[in-house]
């Protein structure tokens, strides 16, 4: 229904207006010769009021849903036209930014004239022109853009070049995106030299520096200033894992824990020689720091070598000490005086005929030697020595054990040489088993069998030998790391 109404009111419009028409035409044919110049602008005014009323009609009929071509102006048709000419030919081209800018002035002023349905008709035409305007314009402020902003403004117009637009000024568009391209290609390389030219200085990162300038590597001074960039990098490679060594190096200076010192002077050292290994193949070689790690590497050496010649007088010393302390084992066991069978036999029996007339307490070496000497007595003897604190005997425990063991002939039960046994065992174990065989030096390592060996064949035949062999597995040998204290 709205439809209608609308349809009905441009009727009413475009009746009005070819009335209007038709007035204004009888009075121009009306009109006197001094009238000429007020008749042609009547005239004009005519050629827009029917350019209206064409248009008028051209609603109407869009209205009804049947397509008439616009028609604009003659004048505004001109000025089309006048605009796409100074676009068509190298010689109309304005030849300034400002002349551009007038041209794009004026066909804004122009979209602003024609009715909305006009410029869609005109959309392509009015595209090329926006395009060739914008091209020139790039073209002629090119000057005062940076290079990169007009080989991106170059690049965007030639992709979005509409069709009808002028070869010239696309051939124009190329030859200034080649221009801005090699501009642009040495303000980068400019600015990638100034900035790794200040890497070298310190200011900056020179890997990533390096890894820019790639793209330019075929340039004699741009190669030169690369080595000079790769030349910095590995050196500050080296210097970064140096200055990391030397702080482990630290830890073997400082004391404390020996084994920690000693690994981290080893760790240093290793450090060093992979350093060498790793940039002495490098080029170019980073000559003034791998000088720096040579030199670091020579002080990890003496101090290893050091450590080593001192470490074997240590070793040198211990085993002295283990040869003197094993030494002295063997004689406590099998000198003269010592406690294997035949010299506990003779000194038994002295000790025996001594508690006969004991007149002081007294502690015995046999039970504070040998504790289980104590059991034996009790046990042969029939004592009891729950009385007898470690190895104290009073007077009267001696004359005890004097009268218990004492008979016309001899000790009763042979108490004497059950003791001379419990000591060569007892001894052997003491003395001969916690000696590791295997650290002697030969002259020890023979008295140390010699002596094995008489004790172990006076025990043929009796338990005393099983115990002994029992103990062997259970006795701690002692090592060269004891000789600190039992030297």
């Amino acid at each position: 229904m709205k439809s209608w109404i609308s349809v009905a009111l441009a009727s009413l419009a475009l009746g009005l207006a070819c009335l209007c028409v038709w007035r204004l035409e009888t009075n121009a044919r009306e009109t006197t010769p001094p009238e000429r110049s007020e008749l042609q602008r009547t005239r004009d005014s005519l050629e827009l009021l029917k350019t209206s009323v064409e248009q008028q009609t051209a609603v109407l009929h869009r209205a009804l849903g049947k397509q008439i071509p616009i028609e604009l102006p003659n004048s505004q048709l001109q000025k089309l036209e006048r605009l796409e000419g100074a676009l068509r030919s190298k010689s109309a081209w304005p030849d300034s930014v400002k002349g551009v800018e007038k041209l794009r002035q004026e066909l804004t002023q122009f979209v602003k004239e024609i009715p909305p349905w006009a410029e869609e008709d005109l959309l392509p035409r009015l595209n090329s022109l926006r395009w060739g305007i914008e091209a020139l314009w790039t073209v002629l402020a090119s000057e005062n853009t940076p290079a990169d902003e007009v080989e991106s403004t170059c690049r965007s117009l030639l992709g979005s070049m509409p069709e009808n637009s002028s070869n010239e000024l696309r051939e124009l568009l190329t030859r200034k995106l080649e221009a801005a391209t090699q501009a642009a290609e040495k303000k980068r390389q400019a600015d990638l030299v100034r900035i790794a030219e200040a890497a070298l200085k310190g200011t900056g990162d020179p890997a990533a520096a390096w890894d820019s300038l790639k793209v330019f590597e075929s340039q004699p001074e741009v190669k030169s200033l690369r080595n000079q960039l790769r030349a910095r990098i590995l050196d500050d490679a080296v210097r970064n894992r140096l200055t990391l060594l030397k702080e482990t190096h630290k830890q073997s200076t400082t004391g404390g824990n020996e084994k920690l010192r000693q690994a981290a002077l080893l760790r240093a050292y290793e450090g060093a020689i992979g350093l060498l290994l790793d940039f002495g193949t490098e080029e170019p070689r980073p000559e003034v720091a791998l000088k720096e790690v040579r030199e670091f590497h020579d002080v990890c050496e003496r101090e290893l070598n050091e450590d080593a010649r001192r470490q074997q007088d240590e070793v040198s010393i211990k085993v002295r000490a283990y040869q003197a302390w094993a030494l002295k084992q063997i004689q406590s066991f099998s000198a003269p005086n010592g406690w294997h069978y035949e010299a506990t036999l003779k000194w038994i029996h002295d000790e025996l005929k001594s508690f006969k007339d004991a007149t002081e307490d007294r502690d015995w070496v046999l039970f504070k030697s040998f504790p289980s000497t104590k059991e034996l007595f009790q046990e042969k003897l029939g004592i009891d020595m729950s009385d007898v604190p470690g190895a104290s005997l009073t007077v009267d425990k001696q004359k005890e054990i004097y009268a218990k063991a004492s008979k016309t002939i001899g000790w009763r039960n042979d108490i004497d040489q059950e003791v001379a046994y419990r000591t060569t065992r007892d001894g052997m174990v003491a003395y001969l088993l916690p000696i590791n065989v295997n650290l002697l030096d030969p002259p020890v390592a023979q008295l140390y069998q010699r002596a094995f060996n008489k004790g172990w064949e006076k025990l043929n035949d009796r338990e005393d030998q099983l115990y002994v062999a029992q103990q062997s597995a259970v006795v701690r040998k002692e090592e060269l790391d004891s000789m600190a204290v039992k030297k």
